[in-house]
């Protein structure tokens, strides 16, 4: 049977904070606006399905700090249609395209220095209008072998016409069922991605690079039984074509870097109580924009871990718990010292009640009341330098201990 959907968001937003730089107290203050419009599609035709969607989303933004200031204008096209045909029992195909088309328009000035908040400083006009056009196609087959591997082989080409790259990316999967509860997997694929609209600017960027690529390897584990599961997964992955600036064309694609680590989720239920445990180890270096050598990215959080309890004390009241700890993101403490040291540990502890009502037919009505951040604990997420890196100044979080009370409503 034939269904069509159609849906739809729109959503603004309006920002001002004052900041206490430690040469000048500057105001950052903008605006932006989110529109997304999707109309989707499906039906079976002679035991093949069809399914597609046509959408469009608007994105502007304007932003103003000191003698910065931007306007970002996003447009974006996209269509989508993909067919999946069973050939015979255990052997399935699946094909389809999908195009872009991208506009993205940047306007503003930006200081010369990123780190000089002075109202006077000099900078650098922006002025970036891209247009890009992106089609891509993929093939891809599973196999249900008769030793109970599943095999997944695919290929995706892709044409993008500014950098007027070609690419193809080769991607298999295995996944081997252990016992009724429990399978392993094993994949690797390469990706490609292009780099932001902004660093295609003339003035400011290259208008001819070339995509980043991305070579995964992952290996899993994953137990489900009832109200248990268990998943555990470890990836490496090696990066090339990052972006790297350059004295002469602002940024070329010489770039490198890898990233390593597990994930591990196990969520449990014992009756009225329930949670569940997150883990990931993350050890991540590159050479890429300003990094002259393998640094950590501003992303390499090493440890980072979420404990959630969540109590019924009744059909209708819930009582939940939840503790976060990571480890402290990198930063530079002085000049050419890139991302080699750490800000002080992540931690936050939340309680939340929560009512569940439901007012007629078909609805589901939540009220929740929370204490956010039970301890008062203030993280420090950076740290902000002057120009010459003589005297800093500590980007803490914003808010300490809070109430708030919230009402979710479906029908």
């Amino acid at each position: 049977m034939a269904t069509l959907s159609f849906s739809c968001s729109a959503r603004q937003i309006k920002w001002g904070v004052e900041i206490a730089d430690p040469i000048y107290d500057a105001h950052y203050h903008g605006h932006s606006t989110n529109q997304l419009y999707n109309l989707k599609f499906s039906d079976l035709i002679n035991r093949v399905l069809i399914q597609g969607n046509l959408g469009f989303s608007q994105f502007d933004r304007n932003m103003n700090l000191s003698a910065m200031y931007l306007d970002h204008k996003d447009r974006l096209y996209q269509f989508r249609l993909s067919a999946e045909y069973e050939l015979k029992p255990g052997f399935t195909l699946r094909s389809g395209l999908v195009g872009f088309k991208n506009q993205t328009l940047f306007t503003g000035e930006v200081p010369k220095d990123e780190l000089d908040l002075n109202p006077d400083a000099e900078t650098n006009r922006v002025e970036t209008d891209y247009r890009s056009d992106r089609v891509a196609g993929f093939l891809e087959a599973e196999y249900h072998t008769p030793f109970s591997l599943v095999l997944i082989s695919g290929l995706r080409g892709e044409f993008e016409s500014v950098s007027k790259d070609f690419i193809l990316d080769p991607r298999i999967s295995i996944i081997w069922p252990i016992s009724a509860y429990s399978s392993l997997t094993a994949a690797w694929g390469i990706y490609h991605q292009y780099p932001n609209a902004r660093y295609y600017d003339p003035n400011t960027g290259n208008p001819h690079l070339s995509s980043l690529q991305a070579t995964h390897y992952i290996v899993g584990y994953t137990y489900r039984r009832e109200a248990q599961i268990i998943r555990v997964e470890a990836y490496y992955k090696n990066y090339q074509n990052l972006l790297l600036k350059n004295t002469v064309k602002n940024y070329i694609n010489e770039g490198y870097g890898y990233a390593q680590g597990v994930d591990v989720f196990v969520k449990k239920s014992f009756g009225q109580l329930s949670g569940w445990v997150s883990y990931s180890y993350l050890k991540a270096r590159r050479k890429w924009l300003e990094y002259t050598k393998l640094t950590p990215p501003y992303f390499d959080i090493t440890h980072n871990s979420t404990v959630t309890v969540k109590y019924s004390l009744s059909s209708r009241f819930g009582l939940g718990l939840s503790y976060r700890y990571a480890t402290g993101k990198p930063y530079t403490p002085a000049l050419e010292q890139y991302n080699t040291a750490r800000v002080s540990n992540y931690q936050k502890l939340d309680l939340s009640l929560s009512y569940l009502h439901q007012f007629f037919a078909g609805n589901i009505t939540v009220f929740y009341l929370g204490l956010s951040n039970l301890f008062n604990r203030i993280n420090i997420f950076d740290y902000r330098y002057s120009p010459d890196y003589s005297k800093r100044e500590a980007v803490k979080s914003s808010f300490g201990r809070s109430v708030y009370f919230g009402v979710s409503f479906s029908m």
